[in-house]
């Protein structure tokens, strides 16, 4: 897994289980095939279709400064942040968010967080 460098979502995928992207340290780019009923991504990270669920940002994504946690969002999956190293990206969050993604963090090495308001 480890040369996977991008990952194109099907139209009929309808579940993305927890550990999916273990092993996928040089993940740069996820896309999701038009017309997905299930997922969809924003500035490169994999979410639900509805947005109310972060499922993935993948460890070599590219990001100016900050990467902000859409306001729809309402889960972050356990493993969305996996194997996040070497990062100075600053990962804005509001309040309520903080208490929701104590697992999520638990791969979020070198990341500062901040909470936003």
């Amino acid at each position: 897994r480890d040369n996977i460098k991008s990952i194109n979502i099907p139209k009929k995928c309808s579940y993305i289980g927890y550990g999916s992207f273990i092993g996928c340290d040089n993940l740069k780019k996820i896309s999701v095939r038009k017309g997905s009923k299930y997922f969809r991504v924003k500035d490169g990270a994999l979410f639900s279709k509805d947005m109310k669920e972060l499922i993935l940002y993948p460890r070599k994504r590219k990001v100016k400064k900050t990467f902000v946690v859409p306001k729809k969002v309402k889960r972050i999956y356990d493993d969305a942040f996996v194997c996040q190293t070497k990062r100075d990206e600053l990962m804005t969050l509001r309040q309520a968010e903080k208490q929701a993604l104590s697992l999520a963090l638990d791969g979020l090495y070198g990341v500062p967080t901040k909470v936003g308001e």
